[in-house]
């Protein structure tokens, strides 16, 4: 057998060793530059975990302010947060109750004061993820001025945060709907005067339209009684008395005419007493009713 060792051939042995050395070097090279990507796919990947962490922790208290902020009453918030998917269906249909409040608290207070305080009648108001998806069904629903849904989800966290503000402020919703209606009705419909909408807890636009349908409510309250009061002593052959509440608009109008007719009937009765005592006690003839500005039937009597 042939026996070869390196010292026979040094040239090629010493090849062979700089060939594994520089195939290990490159090997290693190779390894740790496949480490070194890794390492920064880790990091970026982190990165990337930790921001839109953060970017919903962020999103989830924006709602949760503003919802917050409406179920206070404050209509001037709304969510900018750039979202996407679910989360900007969520955004939008917020948004667009918050759009919708804010209508409704304006009608509602532009009808109350032109009722009530101006005298205008006749006005009408003119109207326009499983925890995801429950938030974005209730707030759609109170877009919608149906109160009656809830946030049932289970939640943990922020979102149960969430879920508490959004059904505190439906709570607020009812209780404001409910005594707003009520004394609409009563007053309205009903005819009965004197109430008041008494709503607990609450602040900004809720509380300023609660005053606007309460001044409503009180001044046609002053009003109405102020003119059955006088009517009702006119029926009774009392013409001592005059509508002296403040008014605007047509009721202003109704309380000119109603004074008015006070006036006349008042002037008209002084002239009768006077001819009818000329005649029938003092003996004088011919005495005619001094009354001017007077038509129809008293003025078919004065000329009797």
């Amino acid at each position: 057998m042939w026996q070869i060792s390196a010292a026979q051939y040094p040239d090629i042995s010493h090849g062979a060793c700089q060939i594994l050395v520089g195939l290990r070097e490159t090997l290693l090279d190779h390894f740790n530059h496949q480490a070194t990507l890794i390492d920064t796919y880790e990091h970026e990947l982190e990165k990337s975990k930790n921001a839109n962490k953060a970017f919903q922790q962020a999103l989830m208290r924006e709602i949760a302010d503003v919802t917050r902020a409406v179920a206070k009453g404050d209509l001037s918030r709304k969510i900018n947060v750039h979202a996407q998917g679910e989360i900007l269906q969520l955004q939008r249909t917020i948004n667009t109750m918050v759009d919708q409040l804010r209508t409704f608290a304006f009608e509602v207070s532009k009808v109350a004061r032109d009722v009530g305080v101006l005298g205008i009648l006749g006005g009408q108001a003119l109207i326009e993820n499983v925890e995801v998806r429950n938030i974005a069904n209730v707030t759609t629903a109170v877009a919608k001025g149906d109160l009656s849904k809830k946030v049932t989800a289970d939640c943990k966290g922020e979102i149960l945060d969430l879920k508490l503000t959004i059904n505190q402020m439906v709570d607020r919703l009812q209780n404001f709907a409910l005594a707003v209606t009520t004394l609409s009705r009563e007053v309205g419909t009903l005819g009965i005067l004197g109430g008041q909408a008494n709503v607990q807890d609450v602040e900004g636009a809720w509380k300023q339209v609660t005053e606007n349908v309460n001044l409503m409510a009180t001044n046609l309250t002053n009003q109405v009684r102020s003119i059955a009061t006088v009517t009702t002593a006119v029926a009774h052959g009392d013409l001592s008395q005059k509508i002296d509440v403040h008014a605007q608009g047509e009721i202003l109008q109704l309380k000119n005419t109603i004074n008015k007719m006070v006036d006349s009937l008042q002037l008209f009765a002084s002239e009768v007493s006077k001819v009818a005592q000329d005649v029938g006690i003092n003996g004088k003839l011919g005495i005619q009713a001094q009354v001017s500005d007077v038509d129809g039937l008293w003025k078919e009597l004065r000329l009797m």
